[in-house]
């Protein structure tokens, strides 16, 4: 079954590879378990951890601040410069 999350993953997958990437890098909120384990299942690892900050603005024009603590996640991308699995590599 690919959900909605799993189907994004693989496209911006490929996009990376066909971009000539051969690391994917992105951050989880630590209190999102889900999504976390959503990438560890489709092979992301925790590299660190990282306070990141995001200022949005409400409708009503309120500006707001955010610190969220992330976990930094990485995957070696299948396909990719240097990756010996590639085909006829």
């Amino acid at each position: 079954r690919l959900g909605i999350g799993g189907a994004l993953l693989d496209a911006a997958e490929r996009a990376l590879v066909e971009r000539r990437f051969a690391v994917a890098e992105l951050a989880v909120e630590k209190d999102n378990q889900a999504a976390r384990r959503l990438y560890e299942r489709r092979g992301y690892r925790v590299i660190g951890e990282e306070r990141e900050e995001y200022r949005y603005a409400k409708p009503d024009g309120t500006d707001v601040r955010a610190l969220v603590d992330a976990f930094a996640m990485e995957k070696r991308l299948l396909g990719a410069p240097g990756d010996s699995r590639r085909e006829g590599a």
